[in-house]
C-alpha cells in the first residue's frame, strides 16, 4: 500500500491490483524506517482487502510468484479438541488450493519450490521457518499436513503428516501430477478422536 498518501482508515493500492486497504481496530500509521509504516496493537488489529478474484472465484493469495517469499494465514479463535467434560473431539476440514506459476528454485521435477503446510497449534500467533520448512518448522507443539514440491525430505510432491516442527514426515504419499502444475486441488483433512 501507498502509506504515505493512506487518508484516515485507507490505505491506497499501490501493486495497480485495486487491492486498497481498510485499517480495522486500531492499527496507526507511524515513522518507519523508509517513510510511513503501519503499528499493530499485537491484539486484534489487521488491514482488510477486498480478495483477489481468480476466474471468478475469490482467493487468498499467500505469496506471488517471485523467489524467496512466504506468506501465512491464521484463524485466530482458538478450536478446542475437547469438550467441556474433558472428552475428545474429532474435526474435519476442506479447502481448495492452487499452486501456479512455479518459478525460481527447482529440483529433479521442475520448477518451484517448497509447497503450502495445514498447521494445528495452540500457538496462535506463531510462525516458523521458511523454505523447506513450510512456516511449521520449530512450531512446537504442532500437527500438520504439508502438501510438499520440493524434494527437502522425502521426495517431491507428496503428502506427509509432520509433528512438532519437524519436517521429517511420519508419514507420507507421492502425488502425480505435480502439485505445482496450476491445477486445482481439494484437501480433506479430519481427525477421529480416541
Amino acid at each position: 500500500w501507498d502509506l504515505g498518501a493512506a487518508t484516515g482508515t485507507i490505505l491506497p493500492d499501490a501493486s495497480g491490483l485495486s487491492h486498497t486497504g481498510t485499517l480495522v481496530n486500531g492499527p496507526t500509521l507511524v515513522s518507519g524506517q523508509f517513510g510511513s509504516a503501519l503499528k499493530f496493537n499485537g491484539q486484534t488489529a489487521s488491514v482488510n482487502t477486498p480478495p483477489p478474484v481468480v476466474n471468478g472465484k475469490a482467493v487468498l493469495r499467500l505469496t506471488n510468484t517471485a523467489t524467496d517469499r512466504s506468506g501465512s494465514a491464521l484463524y485466530m479463535n482458538p478450536l478446542s479438541l475437547v469438550d467441556e467434560l474433558g472428552t475428545p473431539q474429532s474435526f474435519s476440514t476442506r479447502f481448495t488450493f492452487q499452486m501456479a506459476d512455479p518459478s525460481g528454485l527447482g529440483d529433479s521435477d521442475g520448477p518451484g519450490a517448497d509447497g503450502i503446510a495445514f498447521m494445528l497449534t495452540n500457538s496462535a500467533s506463531r510462525v516458523g521457518g521458511t523454505g523447506g520448512a513450510m512456516g511449521y518448522g520449530g512450531v512446537s507443539p504442532s500437527v500438520v499436513v504439508e502438501f510438499d514440491t520440493f524434494n527437502n525430505d522425502q521426495g517431491s510432491n507428496h503428502v506427509g503428516v509432520s509433528l512438532n516442527g519437524n519436517f521429517n514426515s511420519v508419514a507420507f504419499a507421492p502425488v502425480t501430477p505435480r502439485l505445482n502444475n496450476g491445477a486445482e486441488w481439494t484437501a480433506w483433512i479430519d481427525y477421529d478422536a480416541p
